[in-house]
């Protein structure tokens, strides 16, 4: 069988559609227009803080300061800016706090 290293982003993703439930992130490379992406996904999924981070293989990444906490929606394009800079191609945001719900065991 072929194997294929995915993100973080889309294993989140694949999970939450597969339990049938919302996922809300957003991935983007540092070939993609994001300004736009981002402007819509703040309108659209509007909470007090999110959760920027560094979406490849890296260990360690929460001591090397790759994934950021409680980012303010005004402060995400800064943060997300600053990760692109430092070299990085795929950074990726979601709301904080936000669980996938596992149905019910039985």
């Amino acid at each position: 069988m072929a194997r294929r290293i995915i993100s973080e982003y889309r294993a989140k993703t694949l999970l939450a559609t597969a339990l049938e439930q919302s996922y809300a992130g957003l991935s983007i490379d540092g070939q993609t227009k994001w300004r736009p992406l981002l402007t819509n996904f703040l309108q659209d999924q509007p909470v007090q803080s999110y959760v920027v981070k560094v979406d490849q293989g890296i260990k360690g990444r929460f001591k090397q300061g790759l994934v950021k906490l409680d980012i303010a929606p005004t402060k995400v394009a800064t943060t997300v800016q600053q990760l692109l800079e430092l070299g990085f191609r795929h950074v990726w945001w979601s709301r904080i706090l936000h669980m996938i719900r596992l149905p019910n065991a039985i």
